[in-house]
């Protein structure tokens, strides 16, 4: 109706009518054409918006930094009632930061976007701003509203002063750079904490960003992290500001074969998450969809481990937990490891798996290996085309077992054959870990939930049994019943003679006073003396 032709510059008509619009509340409406305009578009009071057409935009250099269209409506009242659509709004010459399209003001509508550059949904109280940029529309909040986009760069909840952008439904097909090096991704910031935004599905590939300076409460799920492993710095950086407070993001799975960050992955360490915030939550569905059950844990929770057989090969370094060894318990309730190489946990059971099933490894030391056997229904040990039966960045095969050949602080593996229906792990300590300190090292397996399954969660789950009593083997040095916890008896390996600690307590020391100790913590009175070296005793005063 105003004169706009497909394929040529067609500003003057897109104002026009964009003004006619507003002034009318008519429905703006286009043909399934391609336009190009060479300033930014402002739009408000519309009665809907059904642009068919393919819009570019070649700015001015001084309104580069400007969106191409400005959608603003008054916040104090909802927002006409349509069922809007914009097809394709562009840059011919892509920026990164400046934004395709805003929308401000909206209260309570539907906008389905086909394709687009940066989408900024934004507010403010700032007068000046208001009147300057959105030609007096109160713009104070955008809230409540449903956005559907199928291709954007980045998403942009941003705002000045005052203004809350919250409680809006985005749900996003695909976040992709419009530019090789361009930004890409999802961005919460601006003077507001804004919150109780859901932002659904979406899939970032490459180098993208999540990034949080200012929110509280949004929630973006079912995110699809896609990397290629082709490309190792192409990282998914994940953000929380001082200002960011529980928030959520929940990944979902990924089916491509070289794109693969699941937790149970790949590629799980292409994705850094920097969290200075508080109660936020970055997790995948799978935790939602699957049960969990601890294999084997060790951390400062762990009843008091004992240690025998210092110098006894092969019995070295026995603990009193069935399959446990090379490792000692310090009295600060860290563990420290006793030799490389060491079997620190020998599974001897089998755990049921299927098609599907995760295990994963975490430790906060880079110290630790794993070992993998598959077996048939049978329980006979396959040894054949072990390439096709898991899924692992850090298992290799070695043989007829599964190896690693690097130290690491986290791996995991995950069954993708039906022919293997048990296994069993082996977790040692690598090369150059004598005498090195971890804190906690857990073990976990997860089965996808699935409603024929028996009994779910106890597929012959049992942790590691605690034993009554350890044997050493009597050479000198090999027992220290200061490693050993109070109550296990210690044998001789010939029996002729048993060691045990009837009572162990931690001993406070309050003060030092010249050569005394003043102790607290025994139901004890008097005083006993213990020599230190040839020129100095101690008194201990309990």
């Amino acid at each position: 109706d105003f004169g706009a032709k497909s394929d040529e510059d067609a500003t003057i008509a897109f104002e026009n009518a964009f003004k006619y619009a507003g002034e009318h509340k008519k429905i703006i409406t286009s043909e399934a054409s391609t336009y190009f305009i060479n300033k930014p578009l402002f739009l408000s009071g519309v009665g809907g918006i059904e642009l068919n057409g393919k819009l570019y935009a070649k700015m001015t250099p001084e309104n580069k930094s400007k969106p191409i269209i400005t959608w603003a409506e008054n916040a104090i009242t909802l927002t006409q009632s349509h069922n809007n659509f914009i097809n394709l709004v562009m840059w011919l010459e892509p920026t990164e930061d400046a934004p395709a399209i805003c929308l401000a003001g909206l209260k309570s509508t539907n906008l389905k976007i086909g394709e687009t550059g940066c989408v900024q949904i934004y507010a403010t109280t700032e007068q000046t701003e208001q009147q300057v940029d959105f030609k007096g529309v109160e713009v104070s909040s955008t809230a409540y509203n449903r956005f559907d986009i199928d291709v954007l760069s980045t998403l942009h909840i941003t705002g000045k002063g005052r203004g809350w952008v919250n409680e809006n439904v985005i749900n996003a097909q695909r976040f992709r750079a419009l530019k090789a090096g361009f930004r890409a991704g999802i961005l919460i910031d601006g003077e507001y904490r804004h919150n109780h935004n859901l932002i659904r599905r979406g899939c970032l590939e490459g180098g993208q960003t999540i990034k949080i300076e200012n929110g509280s409460s949004n929630t973006i799920e079912d995110a699809r992290f896609e990397r290629n492993p082709k490309n190792p710095d192409e990282l998914l950086t994940i953000s929380f500001s001082e200002n960011a407070f529980s928030n959520r993001i929940i990944a979902s799975w990924v089916s491509s074969p070289e794109f693969t960050n699941t937790p149970y992955g790949v590629h799980y360490d292409m994705v850094k998450v920097t969290d200075k915030g508080v109660d936020n939550v970055v997790s995948h569905i799978q935790e939602t969809y699957s049960d969990e059950a601890c294999l084997f844990a060790l951390s400062q929770t762990t009843s008091f481990v004992s240690t025998v057989n210092k110098a006894t090969f092969p019995m070295k370094y026995t603990t009193d937990i069935e399959g446990v060894n090379g490792i000692k318990q310090l009295i600060s309730g860290s563990f420290k490891l006793l030799q490389n190489y060491a079997e620190v946990y020998k599974q001897s059971q089998f755990i049921h798996v299927r098609i599907g099933t995760m295990f994963d490894l975490s430790s906060d030391a880079s110290h630790f290996r794993l070992g993998l056997e598959l077996f048939d229904e049978n329980k006979a040990p396959i040894t054949t085309a072990l390439d096709s039966h898991i899924k692992s960045g850090q298992l290799k095969v070695d043989g007829n077992k599964y190896k690693m050949d690097r130290n690491v602080s986290h791996a995991n593996f995950t069954i993708i054959s039906e022919q293997v229906r048990y296994v069993r792990v082996l977790i040692t300590s690598g090369n150059d870990t004598e005498n090195q300190v971890f804190d906690y090292l857990r073990f976990v397996v997860r089965y996808p939930k699935h409603f024929i399954e028996k009994s779910r969660g106890y597929h012959n789950i049992q942790q590691p049994i605690r034993k009554r009593s350890l044997f050493y083997r009597g050479v000198e040095g090999d027992i220290d019943m200061a490693e050993v916890g109070e109550g296990v008896a210690c044998y001789k390996q010939d029996l002729s003679e048993m060691k045990i600690n009837l009572v162990r307590v931690a001993l406070v020391i309050n003060k030092i006073v010249g050569n005394v100790l003043i102790i607290e913590g025994l139901p004890v009175s008097g005083i006993k003396e213990h020599t230190q070296d040839s020129e100095q005793g101690w008194s201990l005063i309990y």
